[in-house]
């Protein structure tokens, strides 16, 4: 996209906002040698099964949702060969929407009675009492969730497509629509620990829908941009509600409703095996920013300026290979100031170089034209611009690799999936062409208005994938966006409390030698310790974290074993186990016999052990299970009684009361473990916490023993015991958080589900 036309070419007048560009010329070719597509990563195997139906391929989605969380570590089926020894082989099912013989509904059954468990899509209705759900009749559309069971965000949270209506009949809610109704649900079922839970909507389409647009929207225009059709046209309502709602555009409402089912399937397999996730970016980082231009061939040395300005920028030997220099992607119509020789030096700095696409709207592709904004009519039309043009780029610049990542001129996005598909056929991989766009709709707002800080990869309208990265563009130099307020906004988000970590991806034009808004939010980023990366490096870290895997776990006598195969180009890959198992504290890690170092910290609700996630074979050690000679010696040593309540220091990251943080979901009493609720007091308050069954039969109270001002950090813990100091009996316990000022009283609610107790 431009701001201005391109001087030596005479072109029709645009808006301000969308002024055309250069007449440059373009010419026909092949892609570069070289270029070709990585393939989407084969299933690694492992204890997560996902099933998948051929009769709804947004199932087929889901094992992109577990490689963006990180869990990879499982296998897919289609319904039709699952039997029993595949369910057995399995420790967490995550069931896509499918409809259910009888026979497979007693399987399934079955299999949860006898300890797996279940996380079903959608599910057909004759799941239901497996679920503990009643069905209530009909739908809810297009609605909104809110998370009732901690962990995410206790925001509203937009979900798209439709939800099937429910009563509870003995789940537990993890979330609730806006009607009434459970959104989310959870269950125990049976004596063998086997669970099993429900999205009464489909996450996947959800998912797909949210970061996407509106299908039905897909190559309309609706902006009020009459010259072309954008990726925003399936998200601007007009005269019907946005699809996203912007007053809410700072919570990444896909993210964490993916962060919800990474939670359950953590927390339902961990009484049996503790299941390792890779973190989200190198290093435990907890946000990037990618950073792009445009140049239009202007003439005025703008990218060579602005790369020779970010090499400024850059800490004194800094290592492009650990994101510690500043780096960015210019992309380029052929003919701008930039050499051949000069852009070689660059790459070999570590920037990128590539082309910016204008689209001639002719089915048969154009190397040249007019610089306006076109449509493109098809998959071919616009696949036949980008030969054509990539053509003359890799003549005008034959020492450069091809390019992998791409920007349209004009932001064209004229369907649903043309773009990506075009791109992959033609060796792009990363795509940055949905632009938060125009001014008026985004009227200074931060946020994600796809409800995703992350790059995954396209679907079709059924949900099969297309291997190219959407990178959103959420923040420009012409959206009418105050770029380091809003910079400072986002990424405090993903770094602070609120745990909304993401990649902002930029588009500060390089037409100048000189761009205040790139300086800006460079400065913001670099004050906060986060990257700045290209486009390419940013693909090359998702290709390598996405084909990275977990293999043979297995846990006996207290260890879990299992690999570690890094992807290519996954450098400051971390990995994270649960620091809790089933059968107590994780005690320490060594890979290939030698001792791992890891730190603890709580993401979404769970407490993690985080370490590097080098090669190799590795040994996480739990304390040995009941009954062994070792649990036997630690059973005579006395274990020590818990703190209840504990102050902590007001810098402690904690989520703002009625918001909790829970340390666990599962808690075994015993051997000094405990369920920790740690949050920050709005008002001054004293504060109760109480615990009861099902039935509403009052198990222990907590007091603090005074009030505390505003702003103080508390942690509340219970070991399990009631008040007669006897551990409680094996169950879920629903608890209450209440805490009293003066004119002021508020009460925050859970749940925690309580195994037996383990002296170990």
């Amino acid at each position: 996209m431009t701001r201005r036309p391109f001087p030596t070419v005479s072109i029709r007048r645009a808006t301000r906002r969308l002024l055309a560009c250069t007449g440059a010329a373009l010419a026909l070719a092949a892609i570069a040698a070289g270029a070709a597509p990585a393939a989407v990563p084969a299933a690694p195997g492992g204890p997560i099964l996902v099933v998948t139906s051929n009769g709804d391929s947004f199932g087929s989605y889901l094992p992109e949702i577990l490689r963006g969380e990180g869990l990879n570590e499982f296998d897919v089926a289609d319904i039709g060969s699952v039997g029993p020894q595949t369910l057995a082989a399995h420790q967490v099912v995550v069931l896509g929407r499918t409809s259910l013989s009888d026979a497979q509904v007693a399987m399934f059954s079955a299999w949860v009675q006898g300890g797996g468990n279940l996380v079903a899509m959608r599910p057909d209705k004759k799941l239901a009492g497996l679920l503990g759900l009643a069905d209530a009749g009909g739908t809810r559309d297009e609605g909104n969730l809110t998370s009732v069971a901690g962990g995410v965000t206790g925001a509203s949270m937009r979900f798209h497509g439709s939800a099937d209506l429910y009563g509870l009949a003995g789940a537990s809610p993890v979330a609730m629509l806006d009607s009434g109704q459970p959104a989310v649900t959870l269950r125990d079922v049976g004596g063998a620990g086997g669970q099993a839970a429900a999205f009464t909507y489909d996450l996947a389409r959800s998912v797909v829908y949210t970061r996407q647009g509106n299908p039905a929207w897909a190559g309309t225009e609706r902006d009020g941009n009459a010259e072309a059709i954008r990726s925003d046209d399936m998200f601007f309502g007009g005269s019907q509600p946005d699809w996203v709602d912007l007053s809410r555009v700072q919570v990444p409402a896909a993210d964490e409703q993916q962060r919800m089912l990474a939670n359950l399937v953590i927390g339902m397999g961990n009484d049996r095996m503790p299941l390792p996730r890779f973190w989200y970016l190198p290093r435990g980082l907890k946000a990037a920013v990618v950073l792009t231009g445009d140049d239009h061939n202007y003439q005025r040395g703008g990218t060579n300026g602005q790369f020779n300005r970010y090499l400024a920028d850059s800490p004194p030997g800094c290592s492009v290979a650990l994101w510690q220099c500043v780096r960015s992607t210019s992309y380029l119509f052929p003919g701008t100031s930039v050499s051949n020789a000069q852009a070689a030096a660059f790459q070999g700095q570590g920037f990128e170089l590539a082309l910016h696409l204008w689209v001639s709207g002719n089915p048969a592709g154009q190397a040249s034209g007019d610089g306006n904004c076109h449509n493109f009519p098809s998959t071919a039309s616009v696949s036949n611009d980008l030969a054509q043009q990539l053509a003359l780029f890799r003549s005008t610049y034959p020492s450069l690799a091809a390019p992998v990542s791409n920007r349209n001129h004009c932001i064209i996005y004229s369907d649903w999936s043309s773009m990506p598909r075009a791109e992959l056929a033609n060796g792009i991989r990363l795509d940055t062409n949905y632009y938060y766009w125009p001014a008026s709709w985004v009227a200074d707002r931060p946020g994600f208005f796809t409800g995703s800080g992350f790059p995954m990869r396209f679907a079709e309208t059924d949900g099969s994938l297309i291997d190219v990265y959407q990178a959103a563009t959420q923040l420009t130099d012409e959206s009418g966006q105050s770029v380091a307020s809003e910079a400072r906004v986002l990424l405090d988000n993903a770094i602070g409390p609120a745990g909304f970590y993401g990649v902002v991806t930029a588009n500060m034009h390089t037409d100048e030698p000189d761009s205040p808004d790139a300086d800006a939010l460079i400065a913001v980023a670099q004050s906060r310790g986060v990257p700045i990366v290209s486009a390419r490096q940013m693909l090359t870290w998702l290709d390598g974290r996405n084909a990275s895997s977990f293999q043979g776990l297995a846990f006996t006598g207290g260890r879990l074993t299992f690999s570690v195969a890094p992807g290519g180009g996954a450098t400051g890959l971390q990995a994270m186990l649960p620091a809790s198992g089933p059968t107590g504290a994780l005690q320490a890690i060594s890979r290939d016999g030698q001792p791992v170092a890891f730190a603890t910290q709580t993401i979404k609700g769970i407490t993690y052990a985080t370490f590097a996630a080098d090669g190799g074979s590795y040994v996480a050690t739990y304390p040995a299970p009941a009954g062994s000679a070792a649990a036997q010696g630690a059973a005579a040593k006395k274990p020590a009684r818990i703190k209840t309540v504990e102050v902590l220091s007001r810098r402690t990251a904690a989520p703002t009361f009625p918001r909790l943080k829970l340390s666990t979901h599962k808690l075994r009493p015993g051997a000094g473990r405990s369920l920790a609720i740690t949050f920050r007091l709005k008002h001054t308050s004293r504060v109760v916490l109480t615990f009861r069954t099902t039935k509403g039969k009052i198990v222990r109270r907590i007091r603090t023993p005074k009030h505390y001002k505003a702003g103080t950090v508390l942690r509340l813990r219970w070991d399990g015991r009631d008040s007669k100091g006897h551990y409680v009996k094996p169950a879920r316990y629903r608890f209450t958080v209440t805490a009293t000022g003066k004119h002021y009283q508020k009460t925050a609610r859970g749940s925690v589900r309580v195994l037996a107790a383990s002296a170990t």
